[in-house]
Protein backbone atom coordinates (compact mmCIF):
# COMPACT_ATOMS: atom_id res chain seq x y z
CA UNK A 1 0.00 0.00 0.00
CA UNK A 2 1.55 3.48 -0.92
CA UNK A 3 1.54 5.53 1.69
CA UNK A 4 0.87 9.23 1.00
CA UNK A 5 2.25 11.20 4.18
CA UNK A 6 5.46 12.41 2.96
CA UNK A 7 3.18 13.97 -0.55
CA UNK A 8 1.64 17.19 -1.16
CA UNK A 9 -2.07 17.24 -1.13
CA UNK A 10 -1.75 17.73 -4.82
CA UNK A 11 -0.28 14.92 -5.39
CA UNK A 12 -2.32 12.79 -3.34
CA UNK A 13 -5.25 13.61 -5.72
CA UNK A 14 -4.21 13.09 -9.08
CA UNK A 15 -2.34 9.68 -7.59
CA UNK A 16 -5.76 8.53 -5.98
CA UNK A 17 -7.21 7.10 -9.25
CA UNK A 18 -3.92 4.91 -9.94
CA UNK A 19 -4.06 3.71 -6.11
CA UNK A 20 -7.43 2.77 -6.44
CA UNK A 21 -6.71 0.50 -9.37
CA UNK A 22 -3.13 -0.39 -8.37
CA UNK A 23 -3.92 -1.47 -4.79
CA UNK A 24 -7.37 -1.19 -4.26
CA UNK A 25 -7.09 1.95 -1.97
CA UNK A 26 -8.69 4.75 -2.45
CA UNK A 27 -7.21 7.87 -1.03
CA UNK A 28 -9.22 9.81 1.55
CA UNK A 29 -7.69 13.46 0.44
CA UNK A 30 -10.29 15.70 2.76
CA UNK A 31 -10.46 13.40 5.64
CA UNK A 32 -8.18 14.06 8.75
CA UNK A 33 -6.51 10.66 10.20
CA UNK A 34 -6.46 12.26 13.32
CA UNK A 35 -10.26 12.92 13.24
CA UNK A 36 -11.01 9.30 11.78
CA UNK A 37 -8.60 7.81 14.68
CA UNK A 38 -10.61 10.06 17.55
CA UNK A 39 -13.64 8.98 16.19
CA UNK A 40 -12.57 5.11 15.93
CA UNK A 41 -11.64 5.52 19.99
CA UNK A 42 -15.11 7.14 20.72
CA UNK A 43 -16.67 3.94 19.34
CA UNK A 44 -14.01 1.59 21.25
CA UNK A 45 -15.01 3.17 24.00
CA UNK A 46 -18.62 2.88 23.86
CA UNK A 47 -18.63 -1.10 23.14
CA UNK A 48 -20.73 -2.79 25.54
CA UNK A 49 -17.79 -5.32 25.54
CA UNK A 50 -14.91 -6.56 23.80
CA UNK A 51 -11.18 -8.29 23.83
CA UNK A 52 -7.90 -7.21 23.23
CA UNK A 53 -4.65 -8.92 22.73
CA UNK A 54 -1.90 -7.07 23.04
CA UNK A 55 1.86 -7.84 22.63
CA UNK A 56 5.12 -4.90 24.00
CA UNK A 57 8.50 -4.96 24.39
CA UNK A 58 11.45 -2.20 25.24
CA UNK A 59 14.51 -2.86 23.56
CA UNK A 60 17.83 -0.96 24.35
CA UNK A 61 20.42 -0.17 21.45
CA UNK A 62 18.52 -3.49 19.69
CA UNK A 63 18.78 -5.82 22.43
CA UNK A 64 14.98 -7.20 24.01
CA UNK A 65 15.32 -6.16 27.76
CA UNK A 66 11.77 -6.21 28.74
CA UNK A 67 8.40 -7.81 26.75
CA UNK A 68 5.05 -8.59 27.87
CA UNK A 69 1.79 -9.76 26.56
CA UNK A 70 -2.32 -8.76 28.06
CA UNK A 71 -5.04 -10.86 27.07
CA UNK A 72 -8.23 -9.04 28.34
CA UNK A 73 -11.80 -9.22 27.77
CA UNK A 74 -14.41 -6.69 29.11
CA UNK A 75 -17.68 -6.64 29.63
CA UNK A 76 -19.01 -3.22 30.36
CA UNK A 77 -22.77 -4.05 30.90
CA UNK A 78 -21.81 -6.71 33.41
CA UNK A 79 -19.16 -4.63 35.14
CA UNK A 80 -16.87 -8.39 34.36
CA UNK A 81 -13.42 -8.61 32.97
CA UNK A 82 -11.16 -10.88 33.30
CA UNK A 83 -7.33 -10.56 32.02
CA UNK A 84 -3.99 -12.33 31.97
CA UNK A 85 -0.60 -9.93 31.67
CA UNK A 86 2.65 -11.80 31.42
CA UNK A 87 5.98 -10.21 31.66
CA UNK A 88 9.37 -11.37 30.66
CA UNK A 89 12.90 -9.58 32.00
CA UNK A 90 14.68 -12.12 29.99
CA UNK A 91 15.63 -14.54 33.01
CA UNK A 92 12.21 -15.01 34.23
CA UNK A 93 8.57 -14.69 33.78
CA UNK A 94 5.83 -12.97 35.44
CA UNK A 95 2.48 -13.70 34.89
CA UNK A 96 -0.70 -12.17 36.72
CA UNK A 97 -4.28 -13.32 36.26
CA UNK A 98 -6.98 -10.66 37.68
CA UNK A 99 -10.60 -10.89 37.77
CA UNK A 100 -14.02 -8.35 37.90
CA UNK A 101 -16.31 -10.38 38.75
CA UNK A 102 -19.58 -9.97 41.58
CA UNK A 103 -18.41 -6.64 42.83
CA UNK A 104 -14.75 -8.20 43.38
CA UNK A 105 -11.64 -7.82 42.42
CA UNK A 106 -9.41 -10.85 41.76
CA UNK A 107 -5.36 -11.34 41.67
CA UNK A 108 -3.55 -14.08 40.81
CA UNK A 109 0.31 -14.00 40.44
CA UNK A 110 2.18 -16.54 39.20
CA UNK A 111 4.45 -16.47 42.51
CA UNK A 112 1.91 -17.50 44.72
CA UNK A 113 -1.25 -20.18 44.80
CA UNK A 114 -3.04 -17.39 46.98
CA UNK A 115 -5.95 -15.64 45.45
CA UNK A 116 -6.19 -12.07 46.54
CA UNK A 117 -10.05 -10.60 46.89
CA UNK A 118 -10.88 -7.00 47.35
CA UNK A 119 -14.24 -6.57 48.35
CA UNK A 120 -14.88 -3.81 45.73
CA UNK A 121 -13.08 -2.94 42.63
CA UNK A 122 -12.37 0.15 40.98
CA UNK A 123 -15.52 2.31 39.95
CA UNK A 124 -13.98 2.14 36.29
CA UNK A 125 -17.75 2.39 34.76
CA UNK A 126 -20.29 4.84 35.86
CA UNK A 127 -24.03 3.75 34.56
CA UNK A 128 -22.41 0.65 33.04
CA UNK A 129 -19.98 2.61 30.38
CA UNK A 130 -16.52 3.56 30.25
CA UNK A 131 -16.18 6.94 31.74
CA UNK A 132 -15.60 9.40 29.43
CA UNK A 133 -12.93 11.55 29.24
CA UNK A 134 -13.55 15.13 30.69
CA UNK A 135 -13.90 18.15 28.28
CA UNK A 136 -11.17 19.55 30.25
CA UNK A 137 -8.91 16.84 29.43
CA UNK A 138 -10.04 16.48 25.82
CA UNK A 139 -8.89 20.20 24.88
CA UNK A 140 -5.84 19.82 27.07
CA UNK A 141 -4.77 17.12 24.48
CA UNK A 142 -6.04 19.15 21.50
CA UNK A 143 -4.00 21.95 22.22
CA UNK A 144 -0.88 19.98 23.05
CA UNK A 145 -1.22 17.91 19.58
CA UNK A 146 -2.06 21.43 18.23
CA UNK A 147 -0.86 21.07 14.27
CA UNK A 148 0.63 18.03 14.74
CA UNK A 149 -2.61 16.77 14.12
CA UNK A 150 -2.72 17.85 10.57
CA UNK A 151 0.28 15.26 10.05
CA UNK A 152 -1.83 12.40 10.75
CA UNK A 153 -3.57 10.49 7.52
CA UNK A 154 -6.16 8.44 6.47
CA UNK A 155 -6.72 5.46 3.82
CA UNK A 156 -9.52 3.94 3.01
CA UNK A 157 -9.53 0.41 1.36
CA UNK A 158 -12.13 -0.99 -1.01
CA UNK A 159 -13.37 -3.24 1.99
CA UNK A 160 -14.36 -0.39 4.02
CA UNK A 161 -11.69 -0.97 6.88
CA UNK A 162 -9.89 2.31 7.05
CA UNK A 163 -5.64 2.70 8.16
CA UNK A 164 -4.59 6.27 9.94
CA UNK A 165 -0.96 6.84 11.02
CA UNK A 166 0.81 9.52 12.53
CA UNK A 167 4.61 9.29 12.32
CA UNK A 168 6.59 12.01 13.77
CA UNK A 169 10.59 12.84 14.10
CA UNK A 170 12.77 15.35 15.16
CA UNK A 171 11.48 19.18 14.90
CA UNK A 172 7.94 17.37 14.28
CA UNK A 173 7.38 16.09 17.79
CA UNK A 174 5.93 18.99 19.85
CA UNK A 175 7.98 19.81 23.04
CA UNK A 176 5.91 18.40 25.45
CA UNK A 177 5.89 15.05 24.40
CA UNK A 178 9.54 15.38 24.45
CA UNK A 179 9.86 16.53 27.92
CA UNK A 180 7.44 13.85 29.15
CA UNK A 181 9.37 11.23 27.19
CA UNK A 182 12.41 12.46 28.30
CA UNK A 183 11.73 11.96 32.05
CA UNK A 184 9.84 8.28 31.49
CA UNK A 185 13.27 7.51 30.22
CA UNK A 186 15.42 9.11 33.06
CA UNK A 187 13.18 7.44 35.77
CA UNK A 188 12.80 3.73 33.66
CA UNK A 189 16.26 2.83 35.10
CA UNK A 190 15.35 3.44 38.70
CA UNK A 191 13.33 -0.35 38.97
CA UNK A 192 12.78 -0.40 42.89
CA UNK A 193 10.32 2.57 42.77
CA UNK A 194 8.40 1.51 39.67
CA UNK A 195 8.35 -2.51 41.70
CA UNK A 196 6.90 -1.03 45.31
CA UNK A 197 4.03 0.73 43.55
CA UNK A 198 3.39 -2.01 41.47
CA UNK A 199 3.35 -4.42 44.39
CA UNK A 200 1.37 -2.33 46.64
CA UNK A 201 -1.23 -2.60 44.01
CA UNK A 202 -1.06 -6.66 43.91
CA UNK A 203 0.74 -6.26 40.17
CA UNK A 204 3.59 -7.45 41.55
CA UNK A 205 4.34 -9.82 44.57
CA UNK A 206 5.58 -7.48 47.70
CA UNK A 207 9.15 -7.63 48.30
CA UNK A 208 9.81 -9.31 44.90
CA UNK A 209 13.15 -7.02 45.33
CA UNK A 210 14.71 -9.81 42.18
CA UNK A 211 12.40 -8.79 39.71
CA UNK A 212 14.50 -6.05 37.85
CA UNK A 213 14.42 -4.26 34.61
CA UNK A 214 17.90 -3.96 32.95
CA UNK A 215 17.16 -0.75 31.70
CA UNK A 216 19.76 1.87 31.88
CA UNK A 217 19.03 5.07 33.46
CA UNK A 218 19.92 8.06 30.96
CA UNK A 219 21.43 11.16 32.86
CA UNK A 220 22.19 13.11 29.20
CA UNK A 221 20.77 14.63 26.38
CA UNK A 222 17.55 12.52 26.38
CA UNK A 223 15.40 13.29 23.43
CA UNK A 224 12.61 11.66 21.79
CA UNK A 225 13.10 11.08 18.24
CA UNK A 226 10.88 8.99 16.55
CA UNK A 227 6.58 8.71 17.54
CA UNK A 228 4.97 5.73 15.28
CA UNK A 229 1.29 5.68 15.54
CA UNK A 230 -0.71 2.95 13.06
CA UNK A 231 -4.40 2.36 13.57
CA UNK A 232 -6.55 0.11 11.13
CA UNK A 233 -10.45 0.96 11.86
CA UNK A 234 -12.71 -1.50 11.39
CA UNK A 235 -16.00 -1.34 9.11
CA UNK A 236 -17.66 -1.08 12.12
CA UNK A 237 -15.79 1.95 12.87
CA UNK A 238 -13.44 0.99 15.87
CA UNK A 239 -9.89 -0.10 16.47
CA UNK A 240 -9.20 -3.11 14.96
CA UNK A 241 -5.35 -3.07 15.86
CA UNK A 242 -3.35 -0.26 17.15
CA UNK A 243 0.36 -0.45 16.79
CA UNK A 244 3.08 2.09 18.45
CA UNK A 245 6.94 2.59 18.42
CA UNK A 246 8.41 5.15 20.08
CA UNK A 247 12.68 5.66 20.24
CA UNK A 248 14.12 7.59 22.66
CA UNK A 249 18.20 8.24 22.54
CA UNK A 250 20.40 9.68 25.31
CA UNK A 251 23.34 8.94 27.54
CA UNK A 252 24.00 7.16 31.38
CA UNK A 253 26.14 8.98 33.76
CA UNK A 254 29.16 7.14 31.69
CA UNK A 255 28.85 8.71 28.76
CA UNK A 256 27.41 5.66 26.90
CA UNK A 257 25.01 6.28 23.81
CA UNK A 258 21.89 4.31 24.40
CA UNK A 259 18.61 3.80 21.79
CA UNK A 260 15.38 2.86 23.51
CA UNK A 261 12.81 1.54 21.47
CA UNK A 262 9.37 0.98 22.41
CA UNK A 263 6.86 -1.47 20.45
CA UNK A 264 3.70 -2.24 20.93
CA UNK A 265 0.50 -4.00 18.87
CA UNK A 266 -3.07 -4.26 19.93
CA UNK A 267 -5.60 -5.84 18.71
CA UNK A 268 -9.51 -5.29 19.34
CA UNK A 269 -12.36 -7.96 18.74
CA UNK A 270 -15.29 -9.30 20.05
CA UNK A 271 -17.78 -6.06 20.02
CA UNK A 272 -20.16 -6.26 21.97
CA UNK A 273 -20.55 -9.79 22.20
CA UNK A 274 -17.46 -10.50 24.75
CA UNK A 275 -18.17 -12.62 27.91
CA UNK A 276 -15.09 -12.61 30.31
CA UNK A 277 -13.96 -15.48 32.22
CA UNK A 278 -14.72 -16.27 35.85
CA UNK A 279 -12.60 -17.61 38.15
CA UNK A 280 -14.19 -20.26 40.93
CA UNK A 281 -12.48 -19.55 44.20
CA UNK A 282 -13.59 -22.97 46.00
CA UNK A 283 -11.37 -24.82 46.92
CA UNK A 284 -8.85 -21.99 46.68
CA UNK A 285 -6.09 -20.65 48.32
CA UNK A 286 -7.50 -16.83 49.02
CA UNK A 287 -6.19 -13.60 51.33
CA UNK A 288 -8.73 -10.88 51.90
CA UNK A 289 -7.11 -7.31 50.54
CA UNK A 290 -8.05 -4.04 51.50
CA UNK A 291 -9.01 -2.18 48.34
CA UNK A 292 -5.92 0.62 47.53
CA UNK A 293 -8.01 2.23 45.22
CA UNK A 294 -10.47 5.41 45.59
CA UNK A 295 -13.64 5.70 43.57
CA UNK A 296 -11.74 7.72 40.40
CA UNK A 297 -9.46 4.40 40.05
CA UNK A 298 -6.03 6.46 41.99
CA UNK A 299 -4.68 5.08 44.69
CA UNK A 300 -4.76 7.17 47.67
CA UNK A 301 -1.01 8.10 48.95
Amino acid sequence: MMRKKLLSAGAVVGLGAVMLFASGYSVMANTSGYEAYKSAFTHTKGADSMASHVVWSLSDNGTKVLSGTADMKVNHAKQAMSMTAVIDDGTRTHTMQTYRQDGKMILKSSDSEVYRVMDQAPEWQHDGKAAQMPQAAEQVMEALMGNIKDLATVETGSDGTKEAELHLSGSQIPAVVNAVGSLIASKAGSADGWNHGAAAQGHLPAGNSEWKMNLPKLTDEIKVVQVDLDAKIGKNAALENQSAEIRVTGKDAAGAAHVLTFQLNAGFSGYDATTPDRIDLAGKQTEKVENHWDRNGWKHH
